[in-house]
């Protein structure tokens, strides 16, 4: 018996370990070092200080039948101490949406995706993975600051078996990242192809964003 409770409370511990250690990837630390006096976190709540003197909430929800299994958690992932925007995961058992909350009244946007900020502090890019439950196809988005509000001026959908990961911007108008299909359906040869992964760049010329395929470093794995 002893042994049986030694064994289920280990793969208790690894199973809490595996999901705090799911909620704190991709916290920006230095940023949130910068933005510390605007939010006090407490165990289920998190309290954000606004400039206009009040204070909002977010309060983690609990299951009806478990009052200690959290259905709704939120984690301060990030901040733009510069334009006043503090970023927020709202992570639920089938979906993570991210928001960047205006520190100047509290509005909440929602964005695709733990946000990439350009050099210049004009854009941002993120990237939405969707996921088997949700209705939504894995995008690229960039999004611009127009005063004290934050506009999405560009998105690329991928199909639903793809994956868009490691955004990195190389100058104010290119950015490099990478999309990943297990499965991809090739209309000249009437078959399915192997699993790719190819390297693109997001261009901004002309008054417009636009993605360039890399031929050269574009990878196929059969």
């Amino acid at each position: 018996m002893r042994k049986l409770y030694f064994i289920l409370f280990a793969l208790f511990a690894t199973n809490l370990f595996a999901y705090n250690e799911f909620l704190m990837d991709g916290i920006n630390f230095k940023q949130l070092e910068k933005c510390k006096n605007f939010y006090i976190q407490e165990q289920n709540v998190k309290i954000i200080n606004l400039l206009n003197g009040k204070k909002l909430e977010l309060k983690n929800e609990f299951s009806e039948n478990d009052d200690e299994f959290e259905v709704l958690i939120y984690t301060i992932k990030g901040c733009f101490f510069k334009e006043k925007y503090l970023i927020v995961s709202e992570w639920a058992p089938d979906t993570e949406v991210y928001y960047a909350i205006n520190l100047r009244d509290g509005q909440m946007m929602e964005i695709n995706g733990m946000p990439y900020l350009s050099p210049n502090r004009k854009y941002f890019a993120t990237e939405y993975y969707g996921g088997e439950i949700s209705s939504d196809p894995p995008r690229f988005s960039i999004y611009s600051f127009k005063g004290n509000q934050i506009k999405r001026i560009f998105t690329q959908e991928y199909p639903y078996d793809s994956s868009v990961f490691r955004t990195k911007w190389i100058n104010n108008q290119n950015i490099h990242f990478y999309i990943a299909s297990d499965y991809r359906y090739d209309p000249d040869k009437n078959t399915f192809i192997g699993k790719t992964i190819d390297e693109l760049k997001l261009t901004f010329k002309s008054g417009k964003w636009r993605i360039i395929k890399d031929e050269e470093t574009s990878k196929i794995k059969k």
